[in-house]
């Protein structure tokens, strides 16, 4: 597993759906069908550079990046964890529940439903010793000349492994839905 730290001009990051086939040019050669990554854009200010983080199976080729996207810096990690290990967690998620059998989606609002939320998709793998949303945020995009939009949501906090084995698959799959657009991506550190 590779993290890296990318520099991305403003102009690139108007519309999040496209932000994602940027990035994936650093990946030539790899089929549509196989994501070799997840990323989590921290934004700048208005005409200022975004900082992007970039999870990923091999390492991103920068040569390959479109102009005004930067790579910084690369490196290869081999995440460990323990069962009763405390960390410190960072994810920006799009936290939503299902109306009905069709596939709507909609966002949850609610504090306690999201922190709800971040509990279940943690399932067995770990536990919340402490969560808090850090920000909410529309995302506007355009798809094929459609317009969309999605609520994320930035939770960090302090978690309890329970199966260290589920917990790697977690960080290396990702959580929850708009991985596409920068969700999922979740950091650990020491607590």
């Amino acid at each position: 597993m590779h993290l890296s730290e990318l520099s991305m001009d403003w102009s690139l990051t108007q519309n999040p759906y496209k932000i994602h086939r940027h990035l994936w040019q650093a990946f030539p050669g790899m089929p549509d069908s196989n994501r070799p990554f997840l990323f989590r854009v921290n934004p700048g200010k208005k005409g200022e550079p975004s900082q992007v983080i970039m999870q990923s199976d091999v390492t991103p080729n920068r040569a390959s990046l479109p102009h005004g996207c930067s790579l910084l810096r690369t490196k290869g990690v081999s995440p460990s964890f323990r069962e009763g290990q405390f960390l410190r967690f960072l994810v920006c998620a799009n936290p939503t529940k299902r109306l009905n059998q069709a596939r709507c989606r909609v966002p949850l609002i609610d504090e306690t439903a999201l922190i709800d939320w971040l509990a279940g998709k943690l399932n067995e793998a770990a536990e919340l010793e402490e969560a808090q949303v850090f920000s909410k945020r529309i995302l506007y995009f355009r798809k094929d000349n459609q317009p969309g939009k999605i609520v994320t949501v930035t939770f960090s906090g302090i978690l309890l492994v329970r199966s260290p084995e589920k917990l790697l698959n977690l960080v290396q799959r990702g959580i929850g839905p708009a991985k596409s657009f920068g969700c999922g991506l979740l950091s650990l550190a020491r607590a």
